[in-house]
């Protein structure tokens, strides 16, 4: 079996890099003040500026009855998030190999939301009439929809995971905030 990463699951990657890569030896820092930057950022569930957003809690957007209809059997959420990229992941009781991972990218306007799909998105598999601004599917990579500043992320190792990935996404967008 497969393990797939859903493409927006590497953007905290890639944000976690660069900050490591500014990060100086600066000997003149203050440990403690340092210290209570960082515990602060970490605590605060506001997205980062120019989004407008609180921190969205997708766990709770998708109803348990949802992910274990899309998975066979009752699952474990664990959210995750690092903003603006909120996500949860369900691993099935029953598999190590059984998941649903769904997030939620959280772009400061329309614009910048669709120039990260697009950029995201250059040679989909296949592309979802009617869902969303924009929607693609890939056996890869799961279902993209983008929908006004968010772009989410639906992917599933489930037995129906296409039509699930589906149901899944228009719940999300359903509960997204304006």
């Amino acid at each position: 079996m497969t393990v797939r990463i859903p493409h927006l699951a590497l953007v905290p990657l890639m944000v976690g890099l660069l900050m490591l890569g500014s990060c100086g030896g600066d000997e003149g820092t203050d440990s403690s003040s340092a210290s209570r930057s960082a515990s602060s950022s970490t605590a605060s569930t506001e997205a980062p500026a120019g989004t407008g957003t609180d921190a969205i809690d997708v766990c709770s957007m998708v109803p348990d009855a949802t992910v274990e209809k899309a998975l066979s059997e009752a699952a474990t959420a664990t959210p995750e998030a690092a903003d603006p990229l909120f996500s949860c992941r369900w691993d099935g009781e029953g598999s190590d190999v059984n998941q649903l991972t769904v997030s939620v990218m959280v772009s400061s306007d329309a614009d910048a939301a669709r120039a990260l799909f697009e950029s995201s998105n250059a040679e989909p598999e296949s592309e979802i009439m009617g869902l969303g601004d924009a929607a693609v599917y890939s056996e890869t990579f799961g279902l993209e929809v983008l929908t006004g500043r968010y772009s989410v992320s639906v992917d599933n190792s489930g037995p129906t995971e296409k039509q699930s990935d589906l149901e899944i996404a228009k719940v999300v967008m359903a509960a997204l905030p304006d």
